[in-house]
C-alpha cells in the first residue's frame, strides 16, 4: 500500500494522531491514484531538483553529501536535478518535475502557485544582496548608479529582483536611469566589475563570504539591500508523507549533529528551521510591487 501524499497533511503539524488519521483514511480509499505519492517500492527515486545558483557541475559536486543524506534518511535514492539556466529550471518548476526542490524564496512561490509545491523548512539566515564596486570608480552610495551600469546575475535571480526595487526606492529604475547587464554566473559579474566592463555588480553576500571574492578581485562594498529569507526546501504533493516527515526531520537535526555541522559550514548555512507558506507572503508582497514596477512608464 502507498504511504499518502504530502498533499495529504502539513509536515509542520503532524501530530501522531493526525498521521494514524491521515494513514487509516489512505488504507481505506485504495482507489487513490498511484501518482498521488512516491512509495520506497516505486521504481523511480526522488527527485531533487536544485536551481543554479552554481554551475552544474558544481552544484553536483557541492550537493553530493546533501543527497546522500537525503537518501539515507527516507532510506532510498535521492537523484539531484538542476538546470543549466534560470528560466529552464522555472519552467520545470512549473511542470511539477521535481518531487524536492532547494530554491530561493521567490521561485518558492512561484512553485507554490504554479505546481502546488509546499515550503517544508528553510536556512536559518537572512540573504542579503550587496553591490559592489572598485574604489577608484568613486561609487560610494546606490544613488550613485545614476548614468552608470550595473551588472546583476540572471534576470530571475533573488538578487535581480531584490536589485530591482532597492533601485526604485532610491529613485532610480533599472534600464532607465540605470543600465543593467545580466550575467550568466555571479563570479562573471564580479570580474567584469574588476574589469571595468561594469561600473558595479550585485551578489548575494554570501559568494563573497565563502570565497573572499571582494579582496580579491579589488572591490568594495558600497550598499546592502534589506534582507530576505534565504532557501527553502519545498515538496510536491505527490511526495510520499512519510518522506516527507523524515527529510523535515533530518534537515532540522544538522545543526545539532557533528557530521551536519560540517555539512552545513562547508556551504556557509546555519542550520535550517521550520517554514509554511504563509511565511512567504512578504515575498508576494516584493512580487506584487515589481509587478508594479513593470507597469510605470
Amino acid at each position: 500500500m502507498r504511504s499518502p501524499s504530502c498533499a495529504a497533511a502539513r509536515c509542520g503539524q503532524c501530530s501522531h494522531r493526525i498521521v494514524g488519521a491521515v494513514l487509516l483514511l489512505a488504507a481505506v480509499l485504495v482507489v487513490v491514484p498511484v501518482l498521488l505519492a512516491r512509495a520506497h517500492g516505486d521504481d523511480h527515486p526522488i527527485r531533487f531538483g536544485v536551481f543554479p545558483f552554481l554551475p552544474p557541475l558544481t552544484l553536483d559536486q557541492t550537493f553530493q553529501p546533501v543527497v546522500a543524506e537525503l537518501s539515507e534518511a527516507v532510506g532510498a535514492p535521492v537523484v539531484l536535478r538542476t538546470k543549466d539556466t534560470f528560466l529552464r529550471f522555472r519552467n520545470e518548476l512549473a511542470a511539477g518535475s521535481y518531487d524536492l526542490v532547494l530554491v530561493h524564496p521567490f521561485f518558492y512561490t512561484y512553485a507554490a502557485e504554479m505546481a502546488g509545491y509546499q515550503a517544508l523548512a528553510r536556512l536559518d539566515q537572512d540573504l542579503i544582496t550587496v553591490l559592489l564596486a572598485p574604489p577608484e570608480t568613486g561609487i560610494d552610495s546606490i544613488e550613485a548608479l545614476k548614468g552608470r551600469v550595473l551588472g546583476l546575475p540572471d534576470e530571475l535571480a533573488a538578487v535581480s529582483v531584490v536589485m530591482k526595487i532597492a533601485l526604485f526606492d532610491h529613485g532610480l529604475r533599472a534600464g532607465r536611469d540605470v543600465e543593467v547587464r545580466h550575467f550568466q554566473s555571479k563570479l562573471s559579474c564580479l570580474h567584469a566589475a574588476a574589469v571595468g566592463d561594469v561600473d558595479a555588480c550585485g551578489v548575494p553576500r554570501f559568494v563573497l563570504a565563502q570565497i573572499d571574492l571582494a579582496r580579491e578581485l579589488g572591490l568594495e562594498i558600497f550598499y546592502e539591500a534589506p534582507p530576505i529569507m534565504h532557501f527553502v526546501l519545498a515538496v510536491h504533493p505527490r511526495l510520499a508523507l512519510d518522506d516527507c516527515i523524515k527529510i523535515r526531520q533530518r534537515v532540522l537535526t544538522w545543526a545539532s549533529t557533528a557530521k551536519g555541522r560540517r555539512m552545513l559550514q562547508a556551504r556557509g548555512w546555519r542550520g535550517f528551521v521550520p517554514a509554511e507558506d504563509a511565511d512567504y507572503d512578504g515575498i508576494r508582497a516584493l512580487e506584487a510591487r515589481v509587478r508594479q514596477l513593470a507597469m510605470r512608464p
